[in-house]
């Protein structure tokens, strides 16, 4: 969700390029998924392969998090978000086909519904508590950023910088 954001003010892209580069993403989900559902039904196991893909997904968001810097490029994100994606998407398979062999019979469909309600309310409230921490980091730099900027500008001009754009 933010990183578009990231790409369009931050690497200066375009918002269609921004948007292009969340491709992979979408592209490696869907490769993890598929292929994690031809391994499980080969091996008749899914914990082994569940562990490596959470391992690869935290390598994957350490990475992200770590590296992203105003000084990137698309292409490196663009890297970084297949390499998500395809941690995250034997996951998404796997957690329902772990929680439906974990019910009874009868209550396959009751769980595989909680399994989905649950992924949907963790995913409102993961977006609610990161929107609510990036608005409040980014607003915090701007107006530090700002008066920094406002303090080097010439006594002339900064009356009318200031009437303008408030800090």
């Amino acid at each position: 969700i933010f990183l578009p954001l990231y790409l369009v003010n931050l690497v200066g892209t375009s918002a269609t390029r921004a948007g292009l580069t969340m491709m992979p993403l979408t592209l490696g989900i869907v490769i993890g998924s598929v292929t994690a559902g031809q391994l499980v039904s080969r091996l008749g196991r899914y914990r082994m392969l569940l562990v490596a893909s959470l391992l690869l997904m935290l390598v994957s968001f350490g990475l992200m998090g770590f590296t992203l810097s105003p000084d990137g490029s698309a292409s490196d994100v663009t890297l970084k978000m297949l390499l998500i994606g395809l941690g995250t998407g034997p996951t998404l398979p796997l957690y329902t086909l772990a929680m439906q062999n974990a019910a009874h019979h009868g209550e396959v469909g009751v769980v595989t519904a909680a399994a989905t309600f649950s992924r949907s309310l963790g995913q409102v409230i993961g977006l609610a508590i990161f929107g609510t921490l990036f608005a409040t980091l980014l607003t915090a730099r701007l107006v530090s950023g700002s008066r920094e900027a406002l303090a080097s500008l010439s006594e002339e001009a900064r009356p009318l910088v200031a009437a303008t754009a408030p800090v």
